[in-house]
């Protein structure tokens, strides 16, 4: 069994995590509190949290939030250029400041917007992508709507 360390935003930023890492151990990953972009560019904060120069523990996972290609695009650059190799696309979070903007759960009632990102995920060959989602925002039935693997690169 694996053990991860799941983010929380304000809490488990780098230093929380290199902390951790060095005097408990016993975490096979650590997953980073998402990234976004807002007001057309990434939050300098939300830089420093991913830069490989401040993370010194052995298996991280950044995490993004992203409503279109658009604002992904930019999130996955960043993290392409600190050499990382997975990314975790957050469909989960269910605060309102981001559901209202369609990111996190708030993406999960329109799914042609979760299909556009998830086509964009198979842009990149040299990343790997998870999802952490909710099941739905309205019902539990919600994640079926268009998401077959087939369906993501129609």
């Amino acid at each position: 069994m694996k053990i991860y360390s799941a983010p929380l935003q304000g809490f488990t930023e780098a230093v929380w995590r290199n902390i951790h890492s060095n005097i408990f151990g016993g975490i096979d990953g650590y997953f980073t509190p998402f990234i976004r972009y807002e007001h057309n560019e990434i939050r300098s904060k939300d830089i420093r949290d991913v830069e490989r120069k401040n993370n010194a523990v052995q298996h991280l996972v950044p995490q993004i939030i992203a409503a279109t290609p658009d604002e992904m695009r930019p999130l996955i650059a960043l993290l392409e250029n600190e050499g990382y190799n997975e990314v975790d696309i957050n469909m989960g979070c269910s605060f309102p400041l981001q559901a209202r903007k369609k990111r996190g759960a708030g993406i999960l009632p329109y799914p042609s917007m979760v299909k556009e990102l998830l086509k964009e995920v198979n842009s990149y060959s040299s990343i790997r992508f998870s999802v952490k989602m909710r099941l739905g925002w309205e019902n539990k039935e919600e994640w079926r709507a268009d998401l077959t693997p087939r369906s993501w690169t129609d």
